[in-house]
């Protein structure tokens, strides 16, 4: 077996949405989530023997131990639903899955009470023997880098005169301890003055992927430890154009390695000091 290729879909799925409001409602959600998908694997690079892995949310069990766990997010789809028919679109999304499983040798897992954060953290160390690329702008994963194993692909690097790239995590275990000293708003982790120890522990608990409970890891590896063997079918793949392009994520003409994004954030950093040196020299004047 070649390397693992984890997706994050709650990213694309998400990003696919907003894409179609703000392109008007005119280009299918499907789409625009699978032809995002399909040029994040051409700049990856997928050989054949490849596994690939689609992660999907599914009601979260961190909700238990706090009531307020991405309280946030709910609200925010709330306020969109007079431009966002919500159970119409995800619907349609189910049935987009439901098709390019059955046209590709991708796997989509989605578990009861287990976030698509949960999957990946479980599957990373589920094939540590392997070369395993998690694909998400979502930070939190970046701890998964601990596992030496692990790169972080974000569909919002540019890299190349393009996006999608690795990113480049120089500690990994900073992300946790920052996260459950500070909380972290986007999934509506507060800390309070108040807290006891115990608040302490809990929140270490959701944060930390690289230590989940055996609650949690022991049925991912169960669904994991089941993968079927699957063949090509592109007869099923949704959307013409896109079945035609399909294969192209076997051509290794726009792959990005590591090597090209250590560069290029090593451009970044010298155009920042330069710009951060030019703004101190104004300043004298």
């Amino acid at each position: 077996m070649g390397k693992t290729i984890l997706l994050d879909n709650g990213v694309f799925m998400f990003r696919a949405i907003m894409a179609w409001r703000a392109g008007n409602k005119t280009v299918p959600i499907g789409y625009t989530y699978l032809n995002m998908i399909i040029s994040n694997l051409k700049r990856i690079g997928v050989d054949r023997d490849d596994r690939i892995i689609v992660a999907v949310d599914s009601s979260s069990w961190r909700k238990k131990y706090d009531a307020e766990y991405k309280a946030n997010r709910k609200i925010a789809r709330d306020k969109l639903e007079d431009e966002i028919p919500w159970d119409k679109v995800f619907a349609d999304l189910e049935r987009v899955y439901t098709q390019v499983s059955e046209a590709t040798d991708w796997h989509y897992i989605k578990i009861k009470d287990m976030e698509a954060d949960d999957i990946m953290a479980v599957a990373c160390r589920y094939y540590s023997d392997e070369e395993v690329i998690v694909v998400s702008s979502d930070a939190d994963l970046q701890q998964l880098t601990a596992h030496k194993n692990v790169k972080i692909w974000s569909p919002i690097v540019k890299v190349k005169s393009g996006k999608g790239g690795y990113k480049i995590v120089k500690n990994p275990y900073k992300i946790i301890a920052d996260k459950v000293a500070k909380g972290d708003v986007a999934d509506n982790i507060i800390v309070k003055p108040t807290d006891t120890l115990e608040d302490k522990e809990i929140r270490e608990m959701i944060i930390n992927l690289l230590e989940l409970p055996d609650f949690v890891e022991e049925p991912i590896k169960e669904r994991l430890s089941r993968l079927e063997e699957k063949e090509l079918n592109l007869d099923k793949f949704p959307y013409g154009s896109l079945a035609k392009r399909y294969n192209q994520i076997y051509d290794k003409d726009k792959i990005v390695t590591m090597e090209d994004c250590i560069k290029a954030e090593e451009r970044k950093k010298k155009q920042r000091a330069k710009k951060a040196k030019a703004k101190r020299e104004a300043s004298k004047k």
